[in-house]
């Protein structure tokens, strides 16, 4: 029911992603608009600040799984 796209910094581990589950892939690239677009934060939480500044727009939603990173924080 859904369309699923994979967003990361690593093309290597994009194309395992793609391979694997059958998921569109793109890589994290400056100016990524997130515009009406339902955001799941799955890295590492040094990695947060680096990759927000990447994007533009507004999310729909955006969820979190970063540990110990607070709801100011993100």
């Amino acid at each position: 029911k859904y369309e699923v796209e994979v967003v990361a910094r690593d093309e290597k581990q994009l194309e395992k992603l793609s391979q694997k589950y059958k998921v569109t892939t793109q890589k994290l690239t400056d100016n990524f608009d997130i515009t009406d677009k339902n955001l799941i934060l799955c890295m590492k939480p040094y990695a947060l600040e680096d990759v927000s500044k990447k994007f533009t727009g507004k999310a729909n939603r955006v969820l979190s799984v970063l540990a110990g990173t607070s709801l100011e924080t993100l």
